[in-house]
């Protein structure tokens, strides 16, 4: 499986081909989440920036992408037997709702 990594919801800017583990939760009423750990390297570190969005292979159909998940946090973390890791984790583009802000309601 690759996860392709876009810069915004509809250009590919990089392909994640090798990685330790991937988590990608969908949830059908709640908002979907998702943890990637891939070796941690500094294209690693540019490619998966904070506010990028990431899609799996299989969720790429006739020029359309579902399941589009958010990167929200990374956290670089040591392992003995591995080495450094990049722990990515984020949410589904339901999340973006939820940021909204009504200031002022007017009748």
């Amino acid at each position: 499986m690759n996860i392709y990594v876009l810069d915004d919801t509809s250009t590919v800017s990089g392909i994640i081909e090798k990685f330790e583990s991937v988590i990608w939760n969908m949830q059908f009423f709640s908002g979907n989440d998702f943890q990637l750990i891939v070796p941690l390297s500094s294209g690693s570190l540019d490619l998966l920036a904070p506010d990028k969005y990431l899609v799996r292979d299989v969720d790429v159909g006739s020029g359309e992408y579902h399941n589009v998940m958010m990167i929200e946090d990374r956290k670089i973390t040591f392992d003995a037997d591995k080495g450094l890791m990049l722990t990515v984790s984020g949410g589904g583009l339901k999340k973006i709702v939820g940021r909204r802000v009504i200031w002022d309601q007017m009748n």
